[in-house]
């Protein structure tokens, strides 16, 4: 019985090696005995009634450039008890070139290494997906760069032609239609910005704060215009849907700001103060001005810019949020959406 289950063992090893393309050896150090069982020979393609592969032999299966590696590898192992490890390409008896992974240790005795054993396995078709999955991240990567550069080239022609179209209405006196194409300037200029901002990072989410500061200070610096920004110190982070949504929005607040705080005060202040909860994120958006109007407060925006119309519908539809706005000595406006980032995590910041 003891021995039945002796081969059934051995049935069973040869299985699953052959399986899983895994072949064991082992190697009496005292003695000089060598065992490999079958899944070993299936690697190497050699017929188990030949001798077995001593050291040098087993280095010389291996392509060239590989064969200082292996050596090394083995003989820190057997002299040095060091652990085998390694990954290299090797040429079997029949010509075919494999990819390999090596594992082995060796067994002390009186402080002596007395037997090193180990396994090694075919990894060529682990290789060949890791080859094609690398060559389909470059790929994407050359794409993701291309569309990044002609978005990029395609905002930067509008916003020329916008800055041209602006420039003949000057010329021209047309000053209604100054207002409209300051507006489209700002909106995509800020589209703009967030675009830079999500390449760089590779499209992975943004700090919010950052966000602000980028877009605020670049509505008043295409206006030559001075102001005092505070925003709170956060590091609150948005999805590249959310960043893009939130661009508009506070383009739109900060440009309200421009036309309706600056005609009244000296130098423009600007406050935003973000927080976030597990759920949601809120921004309080504030200036020095007068504040808006009663029915914009009330939340009467029919008759309001098309600038507040836009923010209302931004926060709402898009960002699934909700937006109020009141006057307490300057313009307030506070809004709260959906904290994606910490839904997508599990509630990590």
């Amino acid at each position: 019985m003891a021995e039945e289950a002796l081969r059934h063992s051995e049935t069973l090893l040869n299985e699953v090696g052959q399986i899983a393309k895994i072949g064991g050896w082992e190697l009496d150090l005292i003695t000089g005995e060598a065992k490999w069982p079958k899944g070993a020979y299936d690697i190497v393609e050699i017929d188990q009634d030949q001798p077995i592969p001593d050291t040098d032999e087993y280095v010389g299966f291996h392509l060239l450039e590989y064969r200082p590696l292996v050596e090394e590898a083995m003989k820190a192992l057997i002299e040095g008890n060091q652990p085998l490890d390694f990954e290299a390409q090797l040429r079997t008896a029949k010509g075919n070139v494999k990819w390999c992974r090596a594992l082995g240790r060796a067994t002390k005795r009186e402080g002596k290494n007395i037997k090193v054993r180990g396994t090694f396995q075919d990894i060529s078709e682990r290789k060949k997906l890791e080859s094609e999955l690398q060559a389909f991240a470059e790929t994407q990567a050359v794409l993701l760069r291309e569309v990044n550069h002609r978005v990029k080239n395609n905002l930067m022609v509008v916003i020329s032609m916008l800055h041209k179209e602006k420039d003949r209405a000057e010329e021209k006196e047309a000053i209604h239609s100054l207002p409209l194409i300051n507006d489209l300037l700002g909106r995509i200029e800020g589209l703009s910005i967030v675009h830079s901002m999500l390449s760089s990072v590779g499209w992975q989410p943004l700090v919010l704060s950052q966000l602000c500061e980028q877009i605020i200070k670049e509505v008043f610096k295409s206006h030559k215009t001075d102001i005092e920004l505070n925003i709170s110190p956060s590091n609150v982070r948005v999805d590249s849907d959310q960043a893009h949504h939130l661009t508009l929005v506070i383009n739109e607040l900060a440009t309200n700001s421009l036309k309706y705080a600056l005609p009244v005060t000296s130098r423009a202040r600007i406050a935003v103060d973000i927080k976030e909860s597990e759920d949601e994120i809120s921004i309080l958006f504030s200036d020095n001005g007068p504040g808006f109007p009663e029915e914009i407060i009330s939340g009467e925006y029919s008759g309001s810019s098309i600038g507040l119309g836009l923010i209302n519908g931004i926060v709402k539809i898009s960002l699934n949020g909700s937006i109020s706005f009141r006057n307490e000595g300057g313009a307030y406006a506070l809004m709260t959406f959906a904290n994606v980032i910490r839904h997508k995590h599990g509630g990590s910041p």
